[in-house]
């Protein structure tokens, strides 16, 4: 298992922890099984990239919310929000 300050990987189980939040840089990761960066703020929520040469999965957390993805080979975007109580109806 290797880890940084925002990136955990472990080998054994192909799973990448990722750790973001506003300050996480836009500089491309790598992993050992594809890229990961962040891109931009859109408001609605943090847009998150993942560019992968073979399946892994994927655990990224963003305040207080967790997402798990199982990746496949390509190119991959995802929006992470975070909910408090006062959006919920």
């Amino acid at each position: 298992m290797v880890t940084d300050q925002t990136i955990v990987i472990d080998y054994e189980a192909r799973l990448v922890i990722w750790h973001l939040t506003e300050a996480t840089s836009q500089h491309r990761q790598q992993t050992p099984w594809g890229v990961l960066w962040r891109g931009e703020n859109l408001g609605a929520g943090l847009e998150v990239w993942v560019e992968a040469s073979e399946p892994f999965s994927l655990l990224m957390t963003y305040g207080p919310t967790s997402y798990f993805e199982t990746i496949t080979p390509g190119r991959h975007r995802f929006i992470l929000t975070i909910l408090d109580s006062g959006d919920v109806a």
